[in-house]
Protein backbone atom coordinates (compact mmCIF):
# COMPACT_ATOMS: atom_id res chain seq x y z
CA UNK A 1 0.00 0.00 0.00
CA UNK A 2 3.23 2.56 0.11
CA UNK A 3 2.66 3.64 -3.19
CA UNK A 4 -0.85 4.16 -3.42
CA UNK A 5 -0.60 6.22 0.10
CA UNK A 6 2.49 8.45 -1.17
CA UNK A 7 0.56 9.09 -3.74
CA UNK A 8 -2.75 9.87 -1.75
CA UNK A 9 -0.66 11.74 1.00
CA UNK A 10 0.48 14.19 -2.36
CA UNK A 11 -3.09 14.76 -3.12
CA UNK A 12 -3.93 15.66 0.49
CA UNK A 13 -0.45 17.61 0.85
CA UNK A 14 -1.66 19.36 -2.80
CA UNK A 15 -5.49 20.28 -1.32
CA UNK A 16 -4.55 21.02 2.12
CA UNK A 17 -1.69 23.74 3.60
CA UNK A 18 -0.21 22.44 7.16
CA UNK A 19 -1.87 25.15 8.53
CA UNK A 20 -4.95 24.10 7.46
CA UNK A 21 -5.00 20.59 9.09
CA UNK A 22 -6.19 20.08 12.23
CA UNK A 23 -5.64 16.09 11.96
CA UNK A 24 -5.41 13.31 9.33
CA UNK A 25 -4.93 9.48 8.70
CA UNK A 26 -4.10 9.13 5.32
CA UNK A 27 -4.32 5.57 3.87
CA UNK A 28 -5.97 3.88 7.04
CA UNK A 29 -8.79 5.53 7.55
CA UNK A 30 -11.80 3.28 5.99
CA UNK A 31 -15.20 4.31 5.25
CA UNK A 32 -17.53 1.59 5.66
CA UNK A 33 -20.89 3.61 5.52
CA UNK A 34 -21.97 6.57 3.47
CA UNK A 35 -25.44 8.09 3.36
CA UNK A 36 -26.63 10.94 0.90
CA UNK A 37 -29.30 12.40 -1.19
CA UNK A 38 -26.69 12.36 -3.80
CA UNK A 39 -23.63 10.12 -3.67
CA UNK A 40 -23.19 6.45 -4.44
CA UNK A 41 -22.59 3.72 -2.00
CA UNK A 42 -19.07 3.28 -1.48
CA UNK A 43 -16.90 1.87 1.03
CA UNK A 44 -12.69 1.85 1.18
CA UNK A 45 -9.42 2.93 2.84
CA UNK A 46 -8.55 6.68 1.71
CA UNK A 47 -7.57 9.84 3.66
CA UNK A 48 -9.22 11.46 6.42
CA UNK A 49 -8.90 15.31 7.13
CA UNK A 50 -10.00 17.48 9.86
CA UNK A 51 -9.80 20.94 8.80
CA UNK A 52 -11.03 24.13 11.19
CA UNK A 53 -14.13 23.99 7.94
CA UNK A 54 -14.62 20.33 6.96
CA UNK A 55 -14.41 16.75 7.26
CA UNK A 56 -12.89 15.76 4.24
CA UNK A 57 -11.91 12.12 2.53
CA UNK A 58 -10.22 10.59 -0.34
CA UNK A 59 -10.35 6.98 -1.46
CA UNK A 60 -7.38 5.76 -1.99
CA UNK A 61 -8.18 3.60 -4.86
CA UNK A 62 -10.99 5.45 -6.88
CA UNK A 63 -10.00 7.73 -9.23
CA UNK A 64 -11.23 11.51 -7.92
CA UNK A 65 -13.97 10.17 -5.50
CA UNK A 66 -14.26 12.60 -2.27
CA UNK A 67 -16.32 13.02 0.52
CA UNK A 68 -16.27 16.77 2.07
CA UNK A 69 -18.72 17.90 5.52
CA UNK A 70 -18.60 21.53 5.95
CA UNK A 71 -18.40 21.55 9.90
CA UNK A 72 -21.48 23.77 9.80
CA UNK A 73 -23.60 21.07 8.51
CA UNK A 74 -22.69 18.65 11.35
CA UNK A 75 -25.54 18.01 13.64
CA UNK A 76 -24.07 15.19 15.97
CA UNK A 77 -20.33 13.30 15.86
CA UNK A 78 -20.12 9.73 17.81
CA UNK A 79 -18.23 6.69 18.40
CA UNK A 80 -20.29 3.49 17.60
CA UNK A 81 -18.61 -0.37 16.99
CA UNK A 82 -18.88 -1.40 13.75
CA UNK A 83 -17.31 -5.16 12.78
CA UNK A 84 -15.83 -5.07 15.92
CA UNK A 85 -13.74 -1.54 15.44
CA UNK A 86 -14.34 1.88 16.56
CA UNK A 87 -15.70 4.05 14.36
CA UNK A 88 -16.03 7.60 13.79
CA UNK A 89 -19.61 8.49 13.39
CA UNK A 90 -20.84 11.58 11.63
CA UNK A 91 -24.41 13.03 10.92
CA UNK A 92 -24.85 15.79 9.26
CA UNK A 93 -28.15 17.60 7.46
CA UNK A 94 -27.88 15.11 4.25
CA UNK A 95 -27.01 12.27 5.73
CA UNK A 96 -23.88 10.58 7.63
CA UNK A 97 -20.67 8.93 7.04
CA UNK A 98 -18.68 6.37 9.41
CA UNK A 99 -15.29 6.43 9.52
CA UNK A 100 -13.24 3.44 10.82
CA UNK A 101 -10.11 5.12 11.98
CA UNK A 102 -7.62 4.62 14.93
CA UNK A 103 -7.91 6.78 18.05
CA UNK A 104 -11.68 7.35 17.09
CA UNK A 105 -12.13 8.68 20.36
CA UNK A 106 -9.98 11.30 19.71
CA UNK A 107 -11.29 11.89 16.10
CA UNK A 108 -14.06 12.78 18.22
CA UNK A 109 -13.33 15.33 20.51
CA UNK A 110 -10.95 17.48 18.08
CA UNK A 111 -14.22 17.44 15.61
CA UNK A 112 -16.81 18.53 18.51
CA UNK A 113 -13.93 21.07 19.45
CA UNK A 114 -13.05 22.27 15.93
CA UNK A 115 -16.87 22.30 15.26
CA UNK A 116 -17.42 24.31 18.46
CA UNK A 117 -14.68 27.21 17.96
CA UNK A 118 -15.70 27.14 14.15
CA UNK A 119 -19.39 28.15 15.68
CA UNK A 120 -18.23 30.77 17.58
CA UNK A 121 -16.64 32.22 15.12
CA UNK A 122 -19.86 32.42 12.82
CA UNK A 123 -21.92 34.06 15.24
CA UNK A 124 -19.58 36.85 14.42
Amino acid sequence: MGCCCSGLERRVSEKFSEDEIVMKNVGWANLRALSTQSCCKKKGNGALVLTREKIWFRFLCCGDDEVEIPLSAITKVSVVTMRGFPTLYVEFTSGFVAIAVSQAHSWQQEVERVRSQHSRLQAF
